[in-house]
């Protein structure tokens, strides 16, 4: 059995891949000497090994579409399960948001889910009913048939489910699979049948939810993802991937157990079928949020999250006090953004190797930068630096980010520059309003820099907007130049692959001029409202 030096390292390398970036999956799915299949063709492929493989959606929706794509161009399919808000935890996601006794389903999520089943996968629910029943108040029975309803209405072709671990499980002793019959004959022994048929009563939040043991197919289901039949199982849940044996405790995963578990079934002579479950959340293969990031906010314990706030805290102060920020928007909740600069003291410590390939393209004529998406300001400190190097007079350097933790880090790292809190644009729309928070700052910037700060905006409509805006605020014969590495950009374009343009395009239209600085590697596109200059040899 040939495999992967990646995958079979010792330890499994996939405990550090899966901090990296998407381009890990074919890595990891290279590395695996079986065929995949989503859950709902496990059946019929039992009679050969294969691996069914399962994507529990929990936070990012457009990391699961990346995911999807990538894999359909592999000629993969899989199980893409996809998780409401409970309305504790959550009031709102990617999926929906919860409004009294039912779940708002977001029209963008249908539309995600859509294009992901198109391309062959399987989309089902993430169960978390019963923290849901307990903030609407509504039977898990009746909220299941709704949501199923609904979903089904808008075409997905949902057949099983998949139950989500949340924190609130352990702290109030209840499995969300519980609320189905099938499962509970599963777990529990024979002669706990009469147990496992009554209603169980469980307290959470305070109110008194009641688990009913329902049958699946009197819902239009066929299985329950925990529940099908596996010999193995592996997930990059937490920080350290698991092996999981039916009959065993947890394992760590390495090279020895899972190799030596598939090549105990499959010696010569004695080849045995072997059904390995694959459990990959795509937050996980993000290329923001790595596993601790992505799961942080609903991993945190008490102190730390004492911890977190208080550093929160000391950065609010910070931004009340500093001089150098000209606004700072209000932070009613703490996102993954916040959670990632609060955590670790420094983030992008590259940015040196963006100075050096921006560095030939750094007039000594220019006087006004603006960073979007500056993140904890080091670009745009070295840029700042190496233009006063060449001497011409003083210069106005200006960062703004949408992470409250990045902006008083810049504030208090680099005091000579400016600074502003809050979305790029937020801050575009009152440059070219003028509003007082920027009346300080000219109408017009010599160079406005973008890595990859802009890439995260939404939808098409807002970016292509939002860039003729920005071709606005340039200063006469200035430029705006986008940044990005290649692998990067194919990942961001992958989220918008149901934009009618890429990035780079967007911008050729807004802009009436560019040119293309370099591209192997790494991007660099200038663009400008006037003819660019020819570039000496």
């Amino acid at each position: 059995m040939q495999t992967n030096p990646l995958f079979f390292g010792t330890p499994l390398d996939l405990g550090r891949a899966i901090h990296f970036d998407i381009n890990y999956l074919c890595d990891f799915l290279a590395a695996l000497p079986l065929p995949a299949c989503p859950l709902r063709d496990g059946d019929a492929w039992k009679a050969l090994s294969h691996i069914e493989l399962r994507h529990d959606v929990d936070h990012c929706l457009q990391s699961a579409l990346a995911m999807a794509i990538v894999e359909h161009r592999h000629g993969i399919a899989s199980s893409y399960y996809f998780l409401p808000p409970d309305g504790i935890i959550r009031q709102r996601n990617y999926f929906g948001s919860v409004e009294k006794d039912r779940i708002r389903i977001s029209s963008r999520f249908i539309e995600t889910a859509l294009a992901i089943q198109e391309m062959g996968h399987e989309v089902g629910l993430h169960n978390d009913l019963v923290p849901l029943a307990a903030s609407t108040g509504a039977p898990v029975a009746d909220l299941l048939a709704s949501l199923l309803h609904e979903l089904r209405t808008h075409g997905l072709h949902i057949t099983g489910t998949a139950s989500h671990g949340s924190p609130l499980c352990k702290r109030y002793g209840f499995v969300n699979y519980d609320i189905f019959a099938r499962a509970r004959e599963r777990e529990r022994e024979r002669e706990r049948e009469r147990e496992r048929e009554r209603e169980r009563v469980v307290q959470i939040d305070g109110k008194t939810v009641s688990i009913p043991s329902l049958n699946m197919r009197d819902f239009g289901l066929d299985y329950e993802a925990y529940f099908r039949p596996r010999d193995l199982a592996i997930s990059d849940s937490g920080n350290d991937p698991q092996l999981f044996i039916p009959g065993n405790e947890p394992q760590k995963l390495t090279s020895a157990n899972l190799e030596g578990h598939i090549l105990s079934r499959n010696l010569p002579g004695k080849e045995m079928p072997i059904t390995l479950q694959a459990l990959i959340h795509p937050d996980h293969w993000c290329p923001v949020c790595t596993a601790n990031v992505a799961h942080i906010k609903d991993c945190l314990g008490s102190i730390q999250t004492k911890f977190l706030n208080r550093r929160l805290q000391e950065r609010r102060f910070l931004m009340r006090n500093r001089k150098n920020i000209l606004y700072h928007s209000a932070m009613d909740a703490i996102s993954s953004y916040e959670v990632f600069y609060s955590t670790e003291a420094f983030h992008f410590s590259g940015q040196r190797l963006w100075l050096d390939m921006l560095a030939p393209h750094l007039r000594p004529d220019i006087h006004t930068v603006l960073e979007l998406g500056c993140g904890q300001g080091e670009l745009l400190a070295l840029v700042m630096d190496s233009l006063d190097a060449a001497g011409g007079g003083p210069r106005l350097g200006v960062g703004v980010d949408a992470s409250y933790a990045a902006i008083a880090d810049c504030a208090a790292r680099y005091p000579h520059l400016r600074w502003a809190h809050g979305p790029c644009e937020q801050f575009i729309g009152k440059l070219l309003e003028q509003s007082p928070e920027v009346s300080s700052l000219p109408s017009g910037f010599d160079l406005i820099l973008d890595k990859t700060g802009m890439t995260a905006i939404p939808d098409f409509p807002t970016a292509f907007a939002l860039l003729k805006k920005i071709a606005h605020c340039l200063a006469p014969g200035g430029r705006y130049i986008y940044m990005a590495s290649s692998d990067f950009y194919a990942r961001r374009y992958a989220d918008k692959a149901l934009w009618p343009l890429a990035w780079l395009e967007i911008c050729q239209r807004a802009f009436p001029h560019s040119r293309c600085l370099r591209k192997d590697g790494a991007l660099l596109y200038e663009f400008a409202n006037e003819p660019l200059p020819i570039r000496n040899a």
